[in-house]
């Protein structure tokens, strides 16, 4: 196979440039297979998008003992097996890689009380002692006879570790536990760390970008922060960048309020927001009624939607605002940094105007792809000429655009909701292929086929019992019908859908709820769903005050969307206001998938994308 990465202690056959790595042995003969197939152009990428999400019954413990405390941390046993017959890659893949939700919620709970009272810089100096002290050293060669770099998950599972190891894992928890951006720092023959501090410390440090980076050392035994071991200061050493690790939660948080307040929408964090190695972070979202960046003003048609793509400097200020679309709903999908460019995916209606280029859509709607300058301009802009099938839900898509965004490829799967990938790829040849679902409902899905005429003479209670057990008709497991109930609710009607409906639901169908699950039956009650166009839906609380759900915290004013995914399923995309976690730990829930048939709810939560899996009638309605 090829890779977007290089791969070590692998054989390899080079065809046209590339690198074909021979992952078995060879007998006499090699056979090529050379038709084409969906997704044949996407090269594969060795990187993690999102932690592992294997089964937490496979758990392996880890005791640390450092300055006279003992900590016994948890970690995934699936998840380190899994690490073991990994390719060896380069140093940024270790670097961005996140833990797994068992290490990571371990970690959190062992440190966050001691870190508590500490200072950005006072937890960064505790940290690197940890490193240095909790974990004994040795190389690769005297472990395994032979190079392996360690995931941060490996660290805990092998008795010794050695100085990119180490450097990899102290990153992670600087990420983690004080939210500082940080860097790996490649020297010859040695590996450390860099972190961006708040406040100059003397000391040894490096410059990337515009930014000073102050040198950590994790295996330099003893030495504290702006110490680097003195054989390597001054000598060549390449930057290791982890991109999203020089984003802070802070300055998300931020960002999103400066694109509220302007008038905007980020949909999505992870596939709108993307940082750039100069400390700019590009942004896409929609807006409604009008934009102002402070000194321009876009207003838009009622009924119609446009999509923004902003620029927003290292002060958090915006740089330059491009208002994009026309008539009708505009949805941005993907937002990607390619080199000097910004790509840009999504779905238009009707005819619209992409920085002077108009696209028209040949049967209403159309996905396209736009390449815009670091400056704001744009390039180039390309309708894909996809033609959805009106009676049916939706499609797969992958499109292949040239440079210039001329289509090269389009396939279609009729019939098809979701995809085995999606988002925005480059090729080897430098071509974008964009791939996803098409769908007719951007936002929710239609769940029930009801009728609407007889559903508004029913009573809500009735509707919900009904729309349930359609859902349980349909293969929805029963712990799970309930909630696609409510979702169905609010698609079918434009007034708001309140918790005190749900109560009188289940106290008509359900009575024993109330006492098997008093504290859900009762914050139920202090929720109101209220439909907004495509899909966004806002839930407003009893008395503006936060709801809690177990883990889960529900703020007043919370938006979300339901988007159908592959098998049936949804995803519930969390815009803004949930939160995951507990007692002074909490972390931004990012998205939710609902799995119909198992009653399974996988959380996506955090920058770093940490998934937990939930069942609905095992772990939480029981």
């Amino acid at each position: 196979m090829p890779a977007v990465q290089d791969i070590f202690f692998l054989s390899f056959i080079v065809k046209d440039g590339v690198r074909y790595y021979i992952t078995r042995p060879l007998n006499k003969s090699l056979y090529t297979y050379d038709k084409n197939f969906s997704g044949s152009n996407r090269c594969p990428d060795l990187r993690f998008s999102s932690s592992l999400n294997f089964s937490t019954k496979l758990s392996g413990k880890r005791l640390l003992n450092y300055k006279g405390q003992e900590y016994t941390i948890s970690y995934n046993q699936g998840v380190t097996a899994f690490f073991k017959d990994y390719p060896s890659t380069e140093l940024n893949v270790y670097f961005e890689t996140p833990l797994s939700a068992t290490l990571k919620e371990s970690i959190e709970e062992n440190f966050q009380s001691v870190l508590q009272p500490m200072s950005q810089e006072k937890r960064v100096e505790w940290i690197l002692g940890l490193l240095q002290q909790a974990f004994p050293y040795r190389t690769d060669e005297e472990q395994f006879g032979h190079e392996k770099y360690f995931f941060s998950e490996e660290m805990f599972f092998y008795p010794y570790s050695d100085c990119e190891d180490r450097a990899v894992l102290f990153s992670r928890l600087v990420d983690m536990l004080t939210g500082l951006p940080g860097i790996g720092l490649s020297y010859p023959g040695h590996v450390a760390a860099a972190v961006k501090l708040p406040e100059e410390v003397k000391g040894d440090y490096v410059k990337y970008g515009r930014e000073l980076y102050t040198v950590c050392d994790p295996t330099y035994m003893g030495a504290g922060i702006g110490r680097g071991m003195p054989e390597f200061i001054g000598k060549r050493v390449d930057v290791i960048p982890v991109m999203g690790r020089q984003i802070t939660r802070e300055r998300e948080d931020r960002i999103a309020a400066l694109i509220d307040k302007a008038g905007g929408t980020i949909l999505n964090r992870s596939s709108l927001m993307q940082f750039a190695e100069d400390g700019n972070v590009y942004v896409a979202g929609i807006f409604e009624h009008k934009f102002e960046d402070g000194s321009k003003r876009f207003v838009v048609p009622a009924k119609n939607r446009m999509i923004f793509v902003a620029k927003v400097d290292n002060q958090n200020r915006f740089e330059w605002v491009l208002p994009l679309g026309g008539k009708g709903v505009n949805m941005p999908h993907h937002l990607k940094i390619d080199g000097n460019r910004i790509l840009l995916s999504g779905t238009f209606e009707k005819d619209a105007d992409f920085g002077g280029i108009r696209l028209q859509a040949k049967a209403g709607s159309d996905l396209f792809t736009a390449g815009i300058a670091p400056e704001g301009k744009v390039m180039w802009a390309s309708g894909a000429g996809l033609q959805p099938n009106e009676e049916k839900t939706g499609f797969n898509y992958i499109v292949r655009f040239g440079k210039k965004g001329e289509v090269l490829q389009s396939e279609i799967q009729p019939d098809a909701v979701g995809s085995f990938l999606s988002g925005i790829y480059i090729t080897r040849k430098e071509e974008v292929v964009v791939a996803g679902a098409f769908n007719r409902w951007t936002g929710i899905a239609k769940l029930a086929a009801s009728n609407k005429q007889k559903m508004s003479v029913l009573n809500m209670s009735e509707q919900l019992k009904e729309l349930a057990d359609d859902q349980v008709n349909n293969q929805t497991d029963k712990g799970l019908a309930g909630l696609l109930a409510v979702i169905a609710m609010i698609q079918e009607h434009d007034t708001p859908v309140s918790g005190l409906m749900a109560l009188q639901a289940l106290d008509q169908y359900n009575p024993t709820f109330k006492t098997r699950c008093p504290a859900i039956y009762k914050n139920i009650g202090k929720i109101e769903f209220i439909r907004g166009e495509e899909g966004i839906i806002q839930m407003k609380t009893q008395n503006g005050k936060a709801v809690n759900f177990d883990k889960v915290q529900v703020k007043d004013g919370s938006r979300m969307r339901v988007i159908p995914i592959a098998g049936n399923d949804l995803k519930v995309e969390i815009i803004d206001g949930i939160q995951v976690g507990k007692a002074f730990i909490w972390f931004r829930l990012n998205e939710v998938t609902l799995k119909r048939q198992t009653g399974d709810m996988i959380f996506d939560y955090d920058k770093d994308h940490t998934l937990r899996t939930f069942n609905m009638s095992r772990d939480i309605l029981n």
